[in-house]
């Protein structure tokens, strides 16, 4: 399967599934070329200002797409692709802003068949007990993405294929605060970590609910090595918690479940073959693990304000 057909497949889905509500006003541009620019406003004008949706598909290099819409439960996706590619500094621009009461849904995707330096931005507002999606795909080299998300229950996803890409997310609104980093050989995020590090097949997820979480996950090889197959996974339901996974090496993979209130998780791993997983149920317990060197098993469950820590030295060191 190609990837301009796993793109298709992808924002098909995301576009069907927003489009079951009857659209106010439904707006699609197409261009074939280079250096083009296509910008789409739907504002409010009542009584028929909801449901809009809005697409815009451009084919070469150097082409600026923007989406804004200004109304409730709006979809908009952007698609480009660069048959050929131009130069490094051609790339194309992709922004997508939507605001009001919320309950929207954007997608952008940009592949280039050789060198890219594509941006992709997302913004979303809206308000409390409102939802809103975002989804950036990206394929090529140099990639840049961005979400930004305000109010609502909000919930991004950003793939990116290729070398030299960066993600930067942001969710605001009921206070949760998530932050992934991950990527192929030389994927940088400029908060996290150098841009000489590197990371390949490495998979990176957070999920949360309730208010003030705040989980952070970083993927890297160490200096001068590819880090491959890296694995974690945050979840938190509650208010207040905190996790955070690091993961230095390959083949490790990091879980943290948080169930509660004001909870506190941390996993290191420095090496090769690692898994840890941290279960938390109830309020205010704290564990913090550190893995080093290969083949290190740690599993843990707290509850009722448990508080601890545990370092693995030793290779194949397995604790249940």
């Amino acid at each position: 399967m190609s990837k301009q057909t796993v793109l298709s497949i992808l924002l098909s889905a995301l576009w069907l599934a927003g489009t079951s509500a009857e659209a106010a006003n439904s707006l699609h541009i197409d261009q074939d070329g280079n250096f083009n620019r296509a910008a789409i406003l739907q504002a409010t004008v009542a009584p028929f200002s909801d449901n809009n949706d809005a697409a815009i598909d451009q084919e070469g290099s150097g082409n600026t797409a923007i989406i804004r819409q200004d109304a409730d439960g709006n979809l908009a996706m952007i698609t480009q692709v660069s048959p050929s590619g131009i130069g490094f500094d051609d790339g194309n621009q992709a922004e997508i802003q939507q605001s009001s009461n919320g309950g929207h849904i954007a997608s952008i995707a940009q592949e280039a068949k050789y060198v890219a330096k594509n941006h992709a931005r997302i913004g979303q507002n809206g308000d409390p007990g409102t939802h809103q999606e975002a989804h950036i795909v990206q394929v090529g080299f140099g990639n840049w993405a961005e979400i930004d998300q305000s109010l609502g229950g909000n919930s991004f996803s950003v793939v990116q294929v290729g070398w030299v890409s960066r993600i930067s997310g942001i969710q605001q609104g009921t206070g949760n605060q998530a932050r992934v980093t991950q990527g192929e050989k030389g994927n940088s995020s400029r908060k996290y970590f150098k841009p000489d590090v590197s990371c390949e097949y490495c998979d990176a997820t957070v999920n949360q609910l309730g208010d003030y979480n705040d989980a952070t996950i970083v993927q890297k090889g160490p200096d001068g090595f590819v880090g491959v197959d890296l694995l974690a996974s945050i979840v938190q339901t509650g208010n207040l918690n905190s996790a955070a996974i690091n993961q230095v090496g390959s083949f490790n993979d990091a879980f943290i479940v948080q169930t509660g209130n004001s909870n506190i998780a941390t996993i290191d791993q420095l090496g090769d073959g690692n898994d840890g997983s941290i279960t938390q149920n109830g309020d205010n317990n704290e564990f913090h693990l550190t893995q080093y060197n290969d083949n290190n098993s740690f599993t843990i469950e707290q509850s009722g304000g448990a508080s601890a820590s545990m370092t693995q030295y030793g290779n194949s060191s397995v604790i249940p």
